[in-house]
């Protein structure tokens, strides 16, 4: 048995289970949100994309001229 910490490496922290925090806010995605990955927070809600947040805003696509 050897007493080295590199003979074992230290834990991988992808191994462990990923930490889900809510589901986005935006009716119709309630994607999971997990802890550690890029959110958008606006007025105490959470976003899984710029996308949902800005369609919980409002905004819409058209098409320019």
């Amino acid at each position: 048995m050897g007493l080295d910490r590199f003979e074992y490496g230290f834990p991988d922290p992808q191994e462990e289970d990923l930490k889900e925090l809510c589901a986005c806010t935006y009716e119709w995605c309630n994607n999971p949100i997990y802890f550690g990955e890029i959110n958008w927070q606006f007025d105490g809600e959470w976003f899984c994309s710029s996308a949902c947040l800005a369609k919980y805003l409002g905004a819409t696509e058209y098409e320019a001229f």
